[in-house]
């Protein structure tokens, strides 16, 4: 059995994922579970296509594995992993640039290494003493003081509320962002412009309305429609099976020889109707 935790560890994402205090740390996410189900999407969809032009089907293994390690290729070139001494994990992407900063009421993120921002940087921030240091104006000095940096940086956002400083950076066009919430992402500006949720819909399990994203692609000659409430378990049973060419009679003996498991109560009723 397969736990997206265990690739993790196995892959190097726990690794590149460095905390603060220099540990390794998994992605609250099952972001190798995802990743590997959008790979099995591309190559059905790589090999149907294939199927058109040569007529001829094929059987596609994919590994969580597999799939976590080529996720995380670029990182394995960074660290120059066929050289005796390989650059520590984090030492580009992640690490301190890769951090969320803690402001009076949240956190934000933001870009504090980037040469072709620097300048516009230093403009958003013109009242924090780091902004004119002289050392800072060095990239590799930057780099190289990158913890003593980043320091300075979060001690003066700390004394800012989140609204001001990505005011700060809209108004230099600098990348960044406030940290959401989960309760919060339905509200974003972009977010409700994009209409990237779906609208709500009663789960049907009584537990109330659920928010749905809507799908990434979007088609604009065959869109996609709103798909709508998740099925209940057991809900669509008898149209499976009557489609299959069971009749009631047969569905009704699966059911009490306890094959099928829970059916939903509407199908029931429909049956007994029958």
């Amino acid at each position: 059995m397969v736990y997206d935790f265990v690739i993790q560890a196995l892959c190097g994402i726990a690794a590149f994922q460095e905390g603060p205090d220099g540990q390794p740390q998994l992605v609250q996410n099952i972001v190798v579970d995802k990743v590997t189900a959008l790979t099995v999407s591309q190559a059905a969809t790589a090999a149907l296509f294939e199927r058109t032009r040569t007529g001829n089907g094929q059987h596609i293994s994919i590994s969580m594995l597999d799939t976590g390690i080529n996720f995380m290729g670029t990182e394995y070139a960074d660290t120059g992993m066929l050289d005796q001494s390989i650059r520590r994990p984090a030492s580009g992407i992640g690490g301190s640039s890769y951090q969320t900063r803690a402001t009076t009421d949240g956190h934000v993120v933001l870009n504090l290494n980037t040469v072709s921002t620097w300048e516009r940087m230093k403009e958003a921030f013109r009242d924090c003493g780091w902004a004119n240091d002289p050392r800072w104006d060095d990239y590799q000095e930057r780099q190289r003081g990158i913890k003593e940096f980043a320091a300075q940086v979060e001690a003066s956002l700390a004394t800012m509320p989140t609204r001001e400083v990505v005011t700060r950076l809209r108004a230099n066009d600098l990348p960044g962002s406030q940290v959401l919430s989960m309760a919060e992402i339905h509200e974003d500006a972009q977010v409700v412009h994009s209409n990237s949720f779906l609208s709500e819909w009663d789960s049907g399990t009584g537990l109330g309305k659920m928010r749905v994203p809507r799908a990434a692609p979007q088609f604009h000659t065959t869109p996609l429609r709103d798909p709508g409430p998740t099925p209940g378990l057991g809900e669509h049973t008898m149209e499976v099976l009557t489609e299959l060419g069971y009749s009631v009679r047969e569905v009704s003996q699966l059911e009490n020889a306890g094959v099928l498991g829970p059916v939903h109560r509407r199908e029931k009723s429909q049956r007994a109707r029958m």
